[in-house]
């Protein structure tokens, strides 16, 4: 059996959480949960994290903290915030994505958190990768650097989470050209921040016809997310907007990605020298 896939509508949905100036949204995964904000000029995010999160600024003008810490993030610039205590605060209007561990207390909050009741045993358990080199601290990275160096994938990694945010596409991508794919054993969470798009999802045939479910064809505006479960096929495509954007998001980290030394952020979060294999744990430990 195939989980449902979750959508986050974000455009025409009510937030989960409001405050002066601010409102955000939350969809979660297996593993993670993606909190979408949109925020005015002095809006003030704040919390307390069991583990590192990824903060992205796509118009820039975000200050974030963490201890004795602070950057201000420029445009799609991405931090890394250390476990610990954390302050996220709007220079100026714009959206902010924030990438977490379903362990994290904000995760409970998700529009979609019922669909994980279970446990989701068709999802590998995180295993924590290495230690990052100097230990925990507030990281910043410019994306735009990242694309400027060439290449289609630029990730980004801590210990438990796995962050690509694509460059924007200026035109909506050919039907001909598209890459379907799945994942055996982990979900992909795929957000939209810029223009329309069409996931297209397909479920395996099993030699029980009666599991077979018919092709699914999700639009979405932006913003939104959209979790893809584990074992489906699936490819994504732009189809309209002045400028298209996405970022997908795993946890844990992919190996394929990086062992293809598509990391930007690698020296910083050395790799396993082993393969990490999961423990399984009970269904109401996730």
């Amino acid at each position: 059996m195939f989980r449902e896939p979750s959508i986050g509508r974000y455009y025409e949905e009510k937030p989960q959480l409001t405050g002066e100036r601010l409102r955000s949204w939350i969809t979660r995964g297996a593993n993670f949960a993606v909190v979408c904000s949109v925020g005015e000029a002095g809006a003030t995010l704040t919390g307390t994290a069991k583990d590192e999160q990824f903060v992205y600024a796509l118009e820039g003008g975000v200050r974030v903290s963490s201890g004795t810490e602070s950057e201000t993030l420029g445009v799609e610039d991405l931090a890394i915030l250390p476990p610990g205590d954390w302050t996220i605060r709007f220079e100026r209007g714009g959206h902010v994505v924030q990438l977490i561990t379903a362990d994290e207390a904000l995760a409970r909050l998700a529009r979609n958190a019922a669909i994980y009741a279970d446990g989701a045993p068709e999802v590998a358990p995180i295993v924590p990768w290495p230690e990052p080199v100097g230990g925990y601290r507030l990281r910043r990275y410019s994306t735009l650097e990242a694309y400027a160096r060439g290449g289609m994938v630029h990730a980004f990694r801590t210990r438990k989470l796995m962050m690509v945010p694509y460059a924007r596409f200026l035109e909506p991508r050919d039907e001909t050209q598209l890459s379907p794919h799945s994942h055996a054993d982990f979900e992909q969470g795929s957000v939209a921040l810029e223009g329309d798009w069409l996931h297209h999802l397909r479920v395996p045939w099993t030699p029980n016809k009666r599991h077979w479910r018919p092709d699914l064809h999700l639009h979405v505006a932006s913003p939104s997310t959209t979790i893809i479960p584990a074992g489906v096929i699936h490819t994504s495509q732009g189809i309209a907007g002045e400028g298209m954007r996405l970022i997908d998001v795993f946890a844990p980290p992919r190996m394929d990605f990086s062992e293809r030394g598509w990391v930007d952020n690698a020296a910083d979060y050395p790799m396993p020298e082993k393969p990490p294999i999961p423990e399984k744990v009970p269904a109401a430990a996730s």
